[in-house]
């Protein structure tokens, strides 16, 4: 299964969090885990978002920065399973 996470920056505006979690689960993702939290001097939420399955991570990051509030996004790499050594 297809697991990606995304840091993103957006607008604190009314409905901003919840078109960020529609916008994933419409993808036909599964969202894991979202964090966000506010950033009063710049008025703007900084949000960490784990998501798994859909096709394409490509197509949840257009689908994300097509909404006004979306100021930045970053994907980040999976970390590499680790593995147990064998001694």
């Amino acid at each position: 299964m297809n697991q990606y996470r995304l840091k993103l920056i957006a607008s604190n505006t009314p409905g901003c969090l919840e078109r960020v979690l529609n916008n994933s689960r419409s993808g036909g993702f599964d969202v894991d885990n979202f964090t966000a939290s506010l950033c009063t001097k710049r008025n703007q939420y900084n949000i960490d978002l784990h998501v798994s399955g859909g096709d394409s991570q490509n197509t949840l990051i257009i689908s994300l920065l097509q909404e006004s509030d979306i100021r930045s996004l970053t994907p980040c790499r999976k970390s590499p399973e680790r593995r147990p050594s064998m001694q």
